[in-house]
């Protein structure tokens, strides 16, 4: 359930090319936007009917990670 200040959320990776037209589906659903985009791809962040916190994700882990480490945010830790 949303809590604000907690980022932790589920987060789908989709292609480039259906990321648009999922996010304005999903905008057409009145689905509450709980966050910003600010990390590396394009990201819509929003809430299900449930309040769950859920994220669309154009991009793939390697290049999240790697955008990471080059500019790590506030609080981030890399263990191993």
């Amino acid at each position: 359930m949303y809590t604000p200040g907690d980022r932790s959320h589920i987060a789908f990776a989709v292609t480039a090319d259906d990321f648009t037209a999922l996010g304005e589906r999903i905008k057409k659903t009145n689905a509450i936007i709980w966050q910003e985009n600010w990390t590396e791809g394009n990201s819509l962040y929003f809430l299900d009917p449930d309040g769950h916190k859920l994220e669309i994700h154009a991009s793939d882990l390697a290049a999240r990670l790697a955008s990471a480490r080059e500019q790590p945010w506030e609080g981030l830790e890399f263990l191993g």
